[in-house]
């Protein structure tokens, strides 16, 4: 009966060790499951941003500027129309009393 007791401590001795590389090897898994899923979410949120400052942002930035710019002349030249119409020039009549203006267009 004795080695009976001993041939049982020692596969549960075996089991234990066994146990503990599988839960060992089961930690590190979940490790490198946790890095990976981190450098995934990085990733995926980080490269859109990334590449939005880099370069839609640029782009962006020069089609508003272009916009404004356009903006601004469309302006001038209404504010240009309103004081040639307030000051009584109708500019339809300056531009049929150009002798060679219809030369011009063709």
């Amino acid at each position: 009966m004795h080695e009976s007791k001993e041939d049982l401590l020692e596969q549960t001795y075996a089991l234990v060790v066994e146990n503990n590389k599988l839960l060992k090897k089961m930690r590190a898994g979940a490790r490198w499951g946790f890095l990976f899923k981190l450098l995934f979410w990085i990733l995926m949120l980080g490269v859109p941003i990334w590449l939005y400052f880099n370069l839609l942002q640029p782009i962006i930035q020069q089609s508003l500027d272009a916009l404004q710019q356009v903006q601004g002349a469309v302006g001038q030249a209404q504010d240009l129309s309103n004081n040639i119409n307030l000051q009584g020039v109708d500019i339809q009549r300056l531009l049929k009393s150009i002798p060679n203006l219809g030369t011009l267009k063709q």
